[in-house]
């Protein structure tokens, strides 16, 4: 939902938000509170007991036969040199169920390819262990003859990891 807000002096500015950036914004408001108190600034934290709306669950999975139109695109897509790293991306992505981050990001020091799993140091939800299949597998130890690199995806231009995914999308 947007809110116009014209009394600007350069212009209008659209607000956005929703449940979702309510419930960080609570959170957050209450944590200062909560610090507020703990060094001797304020008695009471006038956030606690706020209700949050709950936090959406995603659960939407690709079916059976876009799984097929996906992998038709993606190998459309590896023909051309530009989208070769961008579909072997995605392709991790279908893979494993790791979030866009987790995958750009991946290091080779996270790759546990003799446990087949990721052991990742920072995710969304702090360390994690994710196991992962046999293709996935496969592609990791193809791909680390290939490169020696810190990140599995590394960057063209920088020494991190692979950059320009989101704008790859916009084909």
């Amino acid at each position: 939902r947007a809110i116009k807000k014209s009394a600007k002096l350069r212009g209008k500015s659209i607000l956005r938000g929703g449940p979702g950036t309510a419930s960080r914004s609570v959170g957050l408001i209450g944590s200062m509170l909560t610090y507020a108190i703990n060094a001797g600034i304020i008695e009471h934290n006038v956030a606690h007991g706020i209700r949050k709306p709950k936090d959406r669950i995603r659960d939407r999975r690709l079916s059976e036969d876009e799984y097929r139109v996906l992998g038709k695109m993606l190998r459309e897509a590896g023909k051309n040199e530009r989208y070769v790293l961008t579909v072997a991306i995605i392709r991790q992505l279908a893979l494993t169920g790791c979030r866009r981050n987790e995958i750009i990001s991946l290091k080779w020091n996270d790759v546990d390819l003799e446990n087949s799993c990721l052991r990742l140091s920072d995710s969304k939800e702090g360390a994690s262990t994710r196991p992962i299949g046999i293709p996935v597998v496969e592609f990791l130890e193809r791909h680390r003859q290939i490169e020696i690199e810190i990140y599995v995806f590394p960057g063209s231009r920088t020494a991190g990891p692979f950059g320009s995914f989101p704008n790859q999308w916009k084909c």
